[in-house]
């Protein structure tokens, strides 16, 4: 039986698993500005069924960043001490394979696709809601 965050921690999962970005379906703003307010607040990623990494090998799974463990794509130096621009990552897999690794913040994430491009994707203001695929400047 489903628990009441279940479904939204189920559509967390398919938005971040979108490889055009975890917020380019305008259905998906909402639900990942909640993820990433709740995971920057320290919350552990929500439970979903289909995120249980059972034997259809699905998972979502965040990791914190910070100085030492963020990729040096994204690391920038304040001084000498490393920063990371984004918060945490997240990692997708589908079928026990890597699908997209979503690098996030509580105001932007950028979408990697495993084993194709990447696509950077700004998450609008809470007050606005941008047609599919349009990116705020």
């Amino acid at each position: 039986m489903a628990q009441a965050e279940d479904s939204w921690a189920c559509e967390v999962v398919l938005c971040l698993a979108n490889p055009n970005g975890a917020t380019a379906v305008t259905e998906c703003v909402a639900p990942i500005k909640k993820l990433y307010k709740q995971l920057a607040k320290g919350k552990p990623f929500p439970y979903c069924d289909m995120n249980s990494n059972d034997s259809q090998g699905n998972s979502a799974k965040n990791t914190m960043l910070n100085g030492k463990n963020c990729p040096e794509q994204h690391k920038f130096y304040v001084g000498k001490v490393a920063m990371c621009e984004y918060q945490g990552v997240i990692n997708v897999a589908v079928a026990n394979k890597p699908y997209t690794r979503v690098y996030w913040t509580e105001g932007s994430n950028y979408t990697e696709v495993l084993g194709g491009g990447a696509q950077p994707v700004d998450l609008p203001p809470d007050d606005e809601v941008l047609p599919p695929g349009q990116v705020q400047k």
